[in-house]
């Protein structure tokens, strides 16, 4: 049974067997505590370490950063003081590698919004700011018209032609009649709002796709597969890509 007397003959059971005291426990535990508050006046470059070490374990990072070094980033534990130390240790090992993978200013040009290789740089920054709930100019909510919902001031949604045939029945009517005909009523206002549909928040950027297989390609050339052939390997990272696009059936279909 999980007793109290069960865990205290287990506590003197395992400091028999390392040859340790109560003291030498009592001692660790204390000098972890001044650790700990030795470090709190480094916390915040400690934070910034750590914070870096995480975006050095993602998948493309850790493929770029092991063209350079071996060692791999090792993150904090916040119960564990030595992994603290152990994570400025690595930081310090591969501190140079970590600079070799640097931004380029030659790709600012390339990587810009408005760079050539955009096909229609309105429309894209027109979704991104739909994303981000911002404003569109009005060369944006042109480029957009085709994503176009107008609804009313009450909310419901029509469409163009019945706006335009709304307007067009009240300036039919006789001023002083309409006057006479509203009366003392609150005027309400006509102005129309724009919405788009829901598809156009959920436009992913062109490049998403490929830089997935991209980033698939890297992990999985591993050394057992330097030798293969290109177009061997070519073949495995698209069928793996399009995975959810073919079955068994399929690919017994083919080699018949």
């Amino acid at each position: 049974r999980q007793i109290a007397e069960t865990h205290v003959t287990m506590f003197w059971s395992v400091q028999d067997l390392y040859n340790k005291t109560t003291g030498m426990v009592a001692s660790c535990h204390r000098f972890n505590l001044v650790v700990n508050r030795f470090l709190a006046d480094y916390e915040t470059e400690l934070v910034a370490v750590n914070n870096l070490m995480i975006q050095l374990r993602h998948c493309n990072n850790v493929a770029i950063l092991a063209k350079f070094t071996d060692l791999q980033p090792i993150k904090r534990n916040a119960t564990r003081w030595l992994s603290t130390y152990d994570m400025v240790a690595r930081y310090a090992q591969i501190r140079d590698a970590i600079r070799v993978v640097t931004d380029y200013p030659i790709m600012a040009e390339h990587l810009r919004p408005s760079a050539g290789s955009v096909n229609c740089p309105l429309f894209q920054s027109a979704l991104v700011n739909i994303g981000n709930g911002d404003t569109l100019t009005t060369a944006e909510a042109r480029a957009l018209k085709c994503f176009e919902v107008t609804s009313d001031s009450d909310g419901g949604r029509v469409d163009g032609d019945q706006v335009n045939a709304k307007r067009m029945k009240q300036t039919r009517c006789d001023y002083a009649v309409a006057i006479l005909r509203e009366g003392k009523r609150r005027r309400v206002s006509t102005r129309t709002n724009v919405s788009y549909r829901a598809l156009a928040k959920l436009a992913p950027p062109t490049s998403n796709t490929v830089e997935r297989l991209l980033s698939t390609c890297k992990l999985i050339m591993t050394p057992q597969r330097i030798c293969m052939q290109p177009a061997n390997f070519e073949m495995i990272a698209f069928l793996r890509a399009n995975r959810e696009m073919r079955n068994v059936t399929t690919l017994i279909g083919q080699n018949e």
